[in-house]
């Protein structure tokens, strides 16, 4: 008798299969209820959310302040300590006000991402 190394490790995926995993594989609302785990991803969210905020100005200015050096002109100490200072500025910002003085002006980016 030969056996399929493939079919033992993948089984067939067959709609009860399916099924089974759904049943399986994802938590129940009382699961979402009485764990830590929304908690833990939502206090993720919320970090991530400001970490990337925070790069995404920082990366902003930092390229506005740069514009007109070419790169062999960019001095890597410099650079790298006018990111920690902006990065420094934005995050005492954020931790005092949050998002209140945060506004959006009409007309054409500054820069644009890819």
């Amino acid at each position: 008798m030969e056996i399929s190394l493939d079919r033992q490790i993948h089984p067939p995926y067959t709609p009860n299969h399916q099924k089974q995993c759904l049943i399986n594989y994802f938590e129940t609302q009382e699961f979402e209820d009485d764990s830590d785990c929304q908690r833990l991803i939502d206090e993720y969210d919320n970090d991530s959310f400001w970490e990337r905020l925070i790069e995404e100005l920082t990366m902003r200015d930092l390229q506005a302040e740069f514009a007109g050096k070419k790169t062999k002109d960019k001095d890597p100490d410099e650079y790298f300590a006018r990111y920690a200072a902006i990065e420094k500025k934005y995050m005492k910002e954020f931790e005092k006000y949050g998002l209140e003085n945060v506004t959006f002006k009409k007309g054409k980016p500054a820069r644009t991402t890819n």
